[in-house]
């Protein structure tokens, strides 16, 4: 299983000594960008062009993009002080408990 907490500190060590700002709002931007990179890739990968039709491609950029919205995702967790796998698990118990409209329209 993967520690976030240590990658997170891991990640925030790294960004101290190279003198990176850390601020939540600034994280939270780095999240937007890399979510437009995302779609980016999608776009051109299901118009096929720009290259995007190779899914080796289009598969590096879609996980960079993943990857580092992730990453940024850790530091607004740090920022404000909160435990991503809490975070993590809360939200799984909330998406567990929905109602699944699909099958109560079938009955």
């Amino acid at each position: 299983m993967i520690d976030l907490n240590k990658i997170k500190i891991s990640v925030d060590d790294k960004m101290s000594r190279l003198n990176i700002p850390r601020d939540a709002d600034l994280m939270f931007l780095g999240i937007v960008e890399e979510v437009g990179e995302a779609a980016h890739a999608i776009l051109k990968h299901k118009q096929g062009i720009r290259g995007f039709d190779d899914v080796g491609k289009f598969e590096a950029h879609l996980k960079d993009a993943l990857g580092d919205i992730f990453m940024y995702w850790l530091q607004v967790c740090k920022e404000y002080g909160w435990d991503p796998e809490n975070i993590i698990k809360i939200t799984a118990q909330h998406i567990l408990k929905r109602d699944d409209y699909e099958s109560k329209e079938r009955t």
